[in-house]
């Protein structure tokens, strides 16, 4: 779970840094350098409260309608192995990368396409036609050079994404996004998938 530390220190950090004769110094910092036990101690507690929070946030969800019954079903699915996880842009957006409605957006100025067509396009549901045509209007090449700028970059892994090892060591993925995220923090724990099959 080192993936959270970040998590934890934003929280330490959030009533600002400590002033010591005009210097400023980030909690975090100042309890990890001078009591790293002390820190990996009130990180596993930190660890631990939230995951009560989360169980408690789950089950008033669990209480509503029908949705424990619905859940029961889907841990005994999961169980057995039958769940296979498909995967949107939103599991890579919080480590920077674009949604595909930004992305599109910023082709668009790009384009000699405007921003109210773009829009009127989007709000019917015309992702792929409109996609198309910011396609032909930037040419293949500068449409495809822009996707690879936005979606190649190896940027930091933040997120959920980090859970997927472990619900997932042996499973398939099917995802829509164009970056490499997913290979990649299972490569970070020493998996790798037999074969990536790329659009």
């Amino acid at each position: 779970m080192d993936f959270l530390k970040p998590l934890y220190e934003d929280e330490l950090n959030a009533e600002g840094d400590v002033d010591i004769v005009g210097l400023s110094f980030q909690r975090s910092r100042i309890l990890t350098e001078l009591e790293p036990v002390a820190f990996d101690a009130t990180f596993e507690d930190w660890l631990a409260q939230r995951k009560l929070n989360f169980i408690e946030k789950a089950n008033e969800i669990l209480n509503l309608f029908d949705n424990r019954n619905r859940f029961e079903q889907l841990q005994r699915t999961f169980e057995n192995g039958k769940v296979m996880p498909f995967l949107g842009a939103g599991i890579s957006m919080p480590s920077g990368y674009p949604g595909w409605t930004q992305f599109l957006f910023d082709a668009c100025s790009e384009s000699h396409v405007t921003e109210d067509d773009l829009s009127t396009m989007l709000d019917s549901g015309q992702y792929e036609e409109a996609a198309q045509v910011l396609h032909n209007d930037m040419t293949a090449a500068g449409f495809n050079e822009l996707l690879e700028s936005a979606f190649k970059s190896n940027k930091e892994i933040y997120g959920a994404i980090h859970y997927l090892p472990e619900l997932f060591p042996s499973s398939s993925i099917i995802t829509t996004n164009f970056d490499n995220l997913i290979e990649r923090v299972f490569k970070g724990v020493d998996q790798d998938f037999d074969q990536v099959r790329k659009p």
